[in-house]
């Protein structure tokens, strides 16, 4: 509800790997029906991990009775339908799919407010990031869900924000979610109290 205020009002959320739906249900909740929202998911579980993503990953894949497998999250799209539609979202699209052929030919309507990725692999986030993130609108939010989880996950995160041309800071609100806001840091402003203190010294002395 704190960054609700800052998004552009008419811009479209995405989800990616969106599952039951329940989180994007709760974000229509609190940003309103007059938005657009696109979720993107295989709905037939997870593609395998690569050694890219780390012994959690792989050990997750071969732990078919484990607590957290889920069933690999192969989940059916009237999950996510109905918690949509219990939102109150009447412009919603449930976009079924891997996301390397979802997403190849797909441009959204308008700037993204607030893109929502929780891929796990780092395949799957670093498709997501090079399709959408260009479309983020500026002061756009990027949340990366279970950023801390997996190893290729927060190592496509990091290789694509490292090869992106302005700022873009991975920050963390309130000890939870881990989040990137777009747009370039003007450091003559940003309350930089080192920079800020040289600056007006420099004045000073010119």
């Amino acid at each position: 509800p704190r960054y609700a205020a800052l998004l552009k009002p008419s811009s479209p959320i995405f989800r990616h790997s969106s599952w039951k739906g329940g989180t994007c249900a709760g974000m229509a909740e609190i940003l309103g029906p007059q938005r657009e929202y696109f979720l993107f998911d295989s709905f037939q579980g997870h593609v395998d991990p690569q050694p890219i993503d780390g012994p959690a990953a792989l050990a997750w894949k071969a732990d078919t009775n484990g607590p957290w497998y889920f069933n690999n999250a192969i989940v059916g799209t009237e999950h996510a339908d109905a918690a949509m539609r219990k939102s109150g979202a009447t412009r919603y699209q449930l976009v079924k799919g891997y996301f390397e052929e979802t997403l190849a030919k797909f441009e959204p309507p308008s700037p993204i407010a607030v893109l929502r990725i929780d891929c796990d692999w780092h395949a799957s986030a670093m498709t997501c990031l090079r399709a959408l993130f260009p479309y983020l609108a500026d002061d756009g939010i990027m949340i990366a869900d279970g950023y801390p989880d997996w190893d290729g996950y927060a190592r496509a995160i990091h290789e694509y924000l490292a090869s992106y041309e302005g700022m873009a800071r991975i920050k963390q609100f309130e000890g939870g979610l881990y989040y990137v806001v777009k747009g370039e840091r003007d450091w003559s402003t940003a309350g930089n109290g080192v920079f800020a203190a040289r600056q007006n010294g420099n004045a000073a002395e010119g």
